[in-house]
């Protein structure tokens, strides 16, 4: 997780009864930061304002970081925002950040909004690390808008 890395995105429901973050990388006891290889584990909250009790959390798995250029490069990808369309259905904003490592220091952005419903199957509350969750216990997201499609 970067050195920053935190809660992002907080972000109540339509109704204002649940508030909703999620970190915005893999903390150090559930996964490895995304890559280029494999994406990262990424904890989604929600938080029963009506009830004041402990958050549920889901399992979130970022994209890994997409290769802008060939040759040697270092990079990122994580959350940076978090919609609450209804009490269970989010959009969720990643990006990645790539930079070459040579001395020219090229750097590029990607991003892409991806659409999740909080699904029991992918719940991981009380779960001290991700490492342990099955693979299906991860939440479902649809590709909804990516940036480098569009021509600038």
């Amino acid at each position: 997780m970067p050195v920053n890395g935190g809660l992002e995105g907080l972000f109540t429901s339509p109704d204002g009864r649940w508030l909703f973050a999620a970190t915005e990388g893999s903390l150090r006891r559930d996964s490895q930061s995304a890559s280029f290889d494999a994406g990262g584990l990424s904890r989604m909250l929600a938080y029963d304002l009506d009830t004041a009790s402990s958050p549920r959390e889901y399992d979130y798995r970022t994209d890994p970081v997409p290769r802008l250029w060939t040759g040697p490069s270092s990079g990122n990808n994580g959350i940076s925002e978090v919609l609450s369309v209804t009490h269970d259905e989010l959009l969720v904003m990643e990006r990645a950040y790539a930079e070459a490592d040579r001395e020219d220091g090229r750097s590029e952005n990607a991003i892409r909004l991806c659409r999740v419903e909080l699904e029991a199957s992918a719940e991981v509350t009380d779960r001290w690390s991700l490492l342990a969750a099955l693979q299906e216990a991860v939440l479902t997201k649809t590709l909804v808008l990516d940036l480098a499609t569009f021509a600038w």
